[in-house]
């Protein structure tokens, strides 16, 4: 029976952990709120306006100086983070609602090294500290964060699918973003939407006084009305210390294959 796939950064790694833990226990997997999205035709392009050119920019500092980021859909998910791209490095902790109860992830990542904890499902996988496969991860949205890709909201991705960006006083934005270009990225579901108009859907965004991005809040119930609530992307605390540690070694096990690649892509 095909399942859907959660539609956020960091989701897709707690869809994976459901599947498999609800695979080993013999349960039916959890079914969550997805959207998913058919590829429109080409458009004809448009040169930028101050407006595009200013909010792309406001993502710049996401891979040049330390953040913090905190991620939510409604009361359904809740991601938050401490990240330092310069050093490679980051802590995040997703933690997904479910009709069983409470899924929480904790990640880190040092380098070229990535772990994950999961609490909320039992004796389903390893307890502790499971280390991943950074070669698996790398390039994937399996994971909110992983090797080259520390950023745990995508706020990049989302911006750059977006199109009609005007300029809503000093530090604000408003436009669409267009759910076609960010599929495949984000884990979008089964869920089909209609036509071309409806897979644009209305975004909001507003910056720091030195044009970094501080909030990003797209609403893709306008597309789904399924879905918890709005995607509300903040950042924070630009510039701060962000320490992350390993864990003890002997807390440690080998991640299963199913989290890299949970739906036999």
């Amino acid at each position: 029976m095909n399942r859907r796939m959660l539609w956020a950064p960091g989701v897709a790694l707690a869809s994976a952990i459901a599947l498999s833990g609800c695979a080993e226990n013999g349960e039916s997997p959890i079914s969550l709120p997805s959207i998913a999205v058919t590829p429109t035709a080409a458009t004809t392009t448009v040169p930028p306006s101050e407006a595009d050119t200013a909010l792309a920019a406001s993502t710049k500092a996401l891979g040049t100086t330390s953040y913090k980021a905190s991620m939510t859909i409604g009361d359904a998910l809740s991601v938050t983070g401490a990240i330092d791209p310069q050093k490679g490095a980051g802590d995040t902790k997703t933690t997904l609602k479910t009709a069983g109860g409470q899924i929480t992830i904790d990640t880190r990542l040092i380098g070229t090294d990535a772990w994950a904890k999961v609490t909320g499902l039992g004796e389903a996988l390893p307890a502790g500290w499971m280390h991943l496969d950074t070669q698996k991860a790398s390039g994937t949205d399996n994971f909110s964060i992983s090797p080259g890709q520390t950023d745990p909201a995508k706020a990049s991705k989302f911006i750059a699918a977006s199109a009609n960006v005007q300029r809503t006083g000093t530090t604000g934005f408003a436009g669409t973003v267009d759910l076609t270009k960010v599929a495949g990225v984000t884990g979008l579901g089964t869920v089909t939407i209609g036509d071309g108009a409806a897979q644009m859907v209305p975004f909001t965004a507003t910056t720091d006084a030195e044009g970094r991005l501080t909030n990003l809040t797209i609403d893709v119930q306008k597309a789904s009305p399924e879905m918890a609530g709005p995607v509300k992307i903040d950042y924070t605390d630009y510039g701060t210390a962000v320490t992350v540690q390993a864990p003890n070694p002997s807390e440690v096990t080998e991640a299963p294959d199913s989290l890299y690649n949970p739906f036999g892509n």
